[in-house]
């Protein structure tokens, strides 16, 4: 006989099966170790992650996948704070599964408005049926005895007091029918200042729990979907909008090696627009030699100098160009090392600052810590250990990170469009919900993350993703800087 009860460190726990269990653990693995290059790639294989959990977890309601999401995402975060994509994906796709929630229950609404008007008009016709019984009576009589309709049609009054009251009765109620209904029907609506306002349910707070995974399971999975190609034509749809910013004979600086700003040069390129690009080295990693050989290579003009000369060449410049790791709540960014001086000389100069970048980087992390949005590369990439003489006599700090304050940026073409620094406050309201700015899961919501960890099957993919772990800490760890997607 099956025992009915559930196992009490099961209730409300969704269900992961080995599969996805292990592909998280091999995701998280490969965050710690730094293995996926390029913020567009971590943000890809997120989603797919996130994809997985949507369509095969038995999750049961919409909010426990809520809380599965978000604890997904805080593990993610925890595994490389320095990939704050990992965290801006996961409160995207909360605040799009909120959205598809609120939608499910304004059509739910708008279905028990319909239903109230139809049993409404329902009773409308039965009394407009009784009205034409009546009138087709009256009618009959009418041609059998006239006396006798004017004698029900004129009330007789006996007394001035009854021709008072009357008088009174007819002017305030309606005739009423034998039947005891009236035979008019007047409702005007009263003119409200509510009527000016759109009737919205944005604002009420749901209860996500009503909402069940057989109902909402393939909504969710084709939000994911879309947010997929969404995130693949980025690229695309931001080199599209060079045109409109990169015009004949302009003199661009630029620093780094960054994937977006490579095919914001491309097409415009392809447009026949003829411009100079100068990039900076971008020491220690000298990404900057990597991406002007690409330049190059598409039969764009281009010159490599040395971060020192950014001063002196500045004058020269039209506008700067910059790729971006993440972008902050402020409106500033964190970008590779050397972005902060190329952005105070332009500053000094005049020079637009323009910074080409997905929204999927936009984050809510405002910048009070820096030592967290700052990632260091090793001393030994500035000073050889050989030099002993040097190597002891001062304490090296290799950033490979420069925070820009929003005050030096003009301009951030996304793939939504370009906005001011000051519009990012706005973007982040529509992009993440006020719920979802921290990843934490309910408290209580469920003890463990996956249910049946005893069983063989999850024991199984444990030890897969143990040897998967293991396997990737033997594996080489890439160089600092290597295809790095600004």
């Amino acid at each position: 006989m099956t025992n009915s009860k559930q196992h009490p460190s099961r209730v409300g726990t969704p269900h992961v099966s080995a599969r996805v269990q292990l592909a998280i653990e091999t995701f998280i693995t490969h965050l710690r170790r730094r293995q996926i290059h390029g913020s567009h790639n971590v943000a890809e294989k997120m989603l797919d992650i996130i994809r997985m959990v949507v369509s095969s977890g038995k999750w049961g309601t919409v909010n426990v996948l809520i809380d599965l999401i978000k604890l997904i995402g805080k593990r993610c975060q925890d595994a490389q704070p320095l990939e704050l994509c990992t965290g801006n994906v996961v409160r995207r796709l909360l605040n799009v599964i909120r959205e598809e929630c609120h939608q499910l229950r304004i059509q739910q609404k708008a279905a028990a408005a319909a239903a109230t008007a139809s049993s409404a008009s329902t009773a409308a016709a039965g009394d407009a049926t009784v009205d034409a019984q009546l009138a087709t009576a009256t009618a009959a009589l009418s041609l059998s005895s006239p006396t006798s309709v004017a004698a029900l049609s004129s009330p007789v009054i006996t007394s001035p007091s009854a021709a008072n009251a009357a008088g009174t009765a007819s002017s305030v109620d309606p005739p009423v029918s034998p039947h005891g209904s009236h035979l008019h029907h007047h409702h005007v609506a009263k003119p409200s200042v509510f009527s000016l306002f759109p009737d919205t349910d944005m604002d009420v707070e749901l209860d996500y729990s009503q909402f069940k995974s057989t109902a909402t399971k393939s909504l969710f999975v084709e939000a994911v979907n879309e947010m997929l190609d969404e995130l693949r034509s980025i690229h695309e749809s931001i080199a599209t909008q060079s045109v409109a910013h990169i015009h004949s004979n302009e003199i661009i600086l630029t620093c780094g090696d960054s994937h977006t700003a490579e095919s914001f040069f491309k097409y415009a390129n392809s447009k026949k627009r003829t411009f100079h690009v100068i990039v900076t080295e971008t020491a220690p990693d000298l990404s900057g030699h990597k991406f002007a050989a690409k330049l190059a290579a598409l039969g764009i003009e281009t010159t490599v100098i040395p971060d020192s000369a950014v001063f002196a060449v500045m004058s020269r410049v039209n506008k700067v160009v910059l790729g971006s790791h993440a972008i902050l709540a402020n409106g500033g960014l964190v970008a590779v090392a050397g972005s902060a001086q190329l952005a105070a000389a332009a500053k000094h100069y005049s020079v637009p600052v323009v910074v080409v970048a997905g929204l999927y980087k936009l984050t809510p992390t405002h910048p009070f810590d820096l030592d967290a949005l700052t990632r260091m590369s090793a001393p030994s990439s500035v000073v050889e250990y050989a030099d002993d003489a040097l190597a002891g006599a001062c304490e090296v700090w290799a950033p490979m990170c420069d925070l820009v304050e929003p005050e030096l940026v003009s301009l951030f073409i996304t793939n939504e469009g370009a906005f001011a620094p000051s519009y990012m406050y706005r973007l982040l309201t529509e992009s993440y919900h006020p719920e979802d700015t921290v990843l934490e899961p309910r408290k209580g919501a469920f003890d463990k993350f996956f249910a049946g960890t005893g069983s063989a099957g999850v024991q199984g993919g444990k030890k897969a993703a143990a040897a998967t772990a293991r396997k990737a800490m033997e594996s080489p760890v890439p160089e600092a800087g290597e295809d790095e997607d600004q």
